[in-house]
């Protein structure tokens, strides 16, 4: 049996909003983008970080019927939207240099935009005490048997990625208080 062990670890429960879209080369190749549009993260006392992107391809989205009519309407004015050379330093500010266990929600992709984030100015962008493999909420939930009561009820705001994190903390911390749980809680 697997022990999720995160003594001395802070947990960080984020979310990520984005776009995918296939850009026409001027040599006639066509190639997939994913691109983020917002993050939002949650550690274990409750402090939040959201911001969103202003490199993503904002046409793109617009033209996705189902990104315009599930996330864009869903973010704050235009004018609050940073760059991810500036979303970088916020995101070491808010986790620290502490140990720290990164924690999504079934899709994998939330761990490929957090690596976009941190990684366009250096091979890894992480710090060391930072465990990047991250925990999938679903699979821990599916291993311990995916019992009732235990998965929140999702938010009216969902694709809202700071709302999405808060219902995914939730919904990770019911995991660590199941009986067949063994995910262990950080110690401090």
């Amino acid at each position: 049996m697997l022990v999720c062990s995160m003594e001395n670890k802070q947990n960080i429960v984020f979310d990520t909003e984005f776009i995918q879209y296939r850009l026409d080369l001027a040599d006639g190749r066509r190639v997939p983008v994913t691109e983020l549009i917002s993050i939002g993260m949650i550690n274990d006392d409750g402090q939040e970080y959201y911001a969103v992107s202003s490199e993503f391809n904002l046409k793109a989205a617009q033209e996705n019927r189902w990104v315009r009519e599930n996330v864009l309407d869903k973010l704050p004015p235009e004018d609050t939207w940073i760059s991810l050379r500036d979303m970088k330093p916020q995101i070491f500010d808010f986790v620290g240099k502490k140990p720290t266990k990164f924690n999504y929600y079934c899709i994998e992709e939330d761990m490929v935009m957090l690596r976009q984030i941190m990684t366009p100015t250096s091979v890894t962008g992480f710090p060391d005490e930072w465990d990047i493999n991250g925990l999938n909420i679903q699979q821990e939930f599916e291993r311990i048997g995916t019992p009732d009561g235990v998965k929140p009820i999702r938010p009216e705001n969902i694709h809202n990625a700071l709302e999405d994190a808060r219902w995914a903390k939730e919904f990770l911390e019911n995991i660590r208080n199941h009986p067949d749980s063994t995910y262990q809680a950080p110690t401090r």
